[in-house]
């Protein structure tokens, strides 16, 4: 609760309304806490009608025919309200095929599993997400991953975020405090630069370990940087199978 009261806050705050957009934000069901942790850019809108008409079945919920139930009402700014868009993303994760592959990840090395996303601005647009932070890449030519060498590009010269942006990193940054996880797996490339230029990443044992490692709350977690899982563009099968077999070593060294 505390953590969706900021989120909502955030979304009221009259210093960021040109930002914020016409849809409401993302809300989050009660984190699985202590296993892997899966980070994604942005939440896109659920126009998928499969993905609405099963929540809308099996939640009870009779506003969610279209889009429309994420519009940024002034009327619809209450608890009763907020419940609703909370029971949306809980049933989603259990029914959304977007969700399939981190379930598979999590029973191949027996943890459970959360998602989130680092920005809750709903779009499904990477671009337009951008523009709204004010993030632009200013150096991509480096593109070996999991080097120290890289880490440090990515703090060198990645672009600042304005403060819309600074503020929902900021609310991350708890969230993932709050779920305290084993493993993170960082499913994006632009949320993997916006990452590595925001927390403690140490690439120096990458050679070493075959990961990187990430300082939350001083502990430092092994954190591996990836593309998507799913959708357009996902990891190839074989690329998933080596994943999967080094987030259980990972877990070895973290156990």
């Amino acid at each position: 609760n505390k953590i969706n009261n900021e989120i909502i806050n955030l979304w009221k705050n009259k210093e960021y309304h040109k930002y914020r957009g016409e849809y409401f934000p993302l809300l989050f069901p009660e984190f699985n806490k202590g296993g892997i942790l899966f980070i994604g850019l942005n939440p896109s809108l659920p126009d998928n009608k499969r993905i609405r008409k099963i929540v809308q079945n099996k939640s009870k919920l009779k506003s969610i025919k279209d889009t429309t139930m994420f519009e940024w009402k002034e009327y619809r700014q209450n608890e009763s309200y907020y419940n609703k868009l909370i029971k949306f993303e809980e049933m989603s994760q259990e029914n959304n095929r977007y969700f399939t592959k981190f379930k598979e990840v999590s029973e191949y090395v027996n943890e459970k599993w959360e998602h989130i996303d680092l920005f809750f601005y709903r779009n499904t647009s990477a671009g337009k997400l951008k523009k709204v932070i004010g993030y632009h890449e200013k150096n991509t030519e480096d593109t070996e991953r999991g080097t120290h060498q890289k880490c440090e590009n990515y703090r060198k010269n990645e672009s600042k975020l304005n403060k819309f942006g600074e503020k929902q990193i900021d609310i991350t940054k708890e969230i993932i405090e709050l779920i305290n996880p084993k493993v993170i797996i960082v499913t994006n490339a632009v949320s993997s630069r916006i990452f590595v230029a925001n927390w403690k990443v140490n690439c120096k044992g990458f050679k070493k370990e075959g990961f990187d490692r990430v300082e939350i709350a001083g502990r430092k977690i092994p954190i591996f940087f990836t593309s998507m899982l799913t959708g357009g563009g996902a990891l190839d099968l074989e690329s998933l199978r080596r994943l999967k077999w080094q987030i259980k070593k990972a877990l070895k060294v973290y156990r």
